[in-house]
């Protein structure tokens, strides 16, 4: 995807929330996930996560999963390092200028950059 224009705004908004999921999958131990227990774990209908992160590849293999450290990985280049987010976004999570997010203090699900660029 080129251009953050073509990412519906539903769609950036539900990445922290995947993200958050996905990191307490990690933090229990689990190697993989299905977008059935991230649709449990998130109040997201399971088709409507497959079709999200269609914008941003291919991720997800049938009848095994989401590989969970990958994914998490790329979800958090898509919200702070990617640059196909453009100039800027403006998300309930915060605002995404450029490669930097600034996020509401108030929200516990803050993304962070891992990069040498920062």
């Amino acid at each position: 995807m080129s251009e953050a224009a073509h990412v519906p705004e539903g769609v950036v908004e539900r990445l922290p929330v995947y993200l958050s999921a996905l990191i307490q999958v990690r933090q229990e131990g689990h190697p993989t996930v299905s977008s059935a227990r991230l649709g449990k774990m998130t109040g997201v209908n399971p088709a409507q996560i497959r079709r999200d992160l269609t914008y941003f590849g291919s991720f997800g293999r049938r009848g095994v999963g989401y590989e969970v450290v990958m994914l998490i990985d790329r979800i958090q280049r898509i919200g702070c390092c990617d640059p196909c987010f453009g100039a800027s976004r403006r998300t309930s999570y915060g605002l995404l200028v450029g490669r930097v997010a600034l996020v509401n203090s108030s929200d516990t699900r803050l993304w962070h950059s891992q990069s040498s660029q920062f």
